[in-house]
């Protein structure tokens, strides 16, 4: 819901990335009881693939700087 809301995309680790504030959200639900008349457009790039620090973080190399993701490479070095 919050990537249709425009609030980010979801990046490898599954979370969402805000375009301002990265991972550091708190996502919770609001309730209206009106009719919504406009929404918002989903930003136009993904800053998960855009900024790399994880592929540089990642002690295996299992995130490829085309986010890619090796999973077996991730899975052998957190058994």
């Amino acid at each position: 819901m919050a990537v249709e809301a425009g609030l980010g995309h979801i990046g490898i680790h599954r979370n969402v990335i805000h375009p301002k504030f990265g991972n550091f959200i708190a996502l919770g639900t609001v309730l209206i009881d009106t009719e919504v008349t406009e929404y918002a457009h989903p930003i136009d790039y993904n800053p998960c693939i855009e900024c790399k620090l994880c592929v540089a973080a990642c002690p295996v190399g299992a995130i490829g700087a085309d986010g890619s993701f090796s999973f077996s490479a991730c899975y052998t070095h957190n058994q």
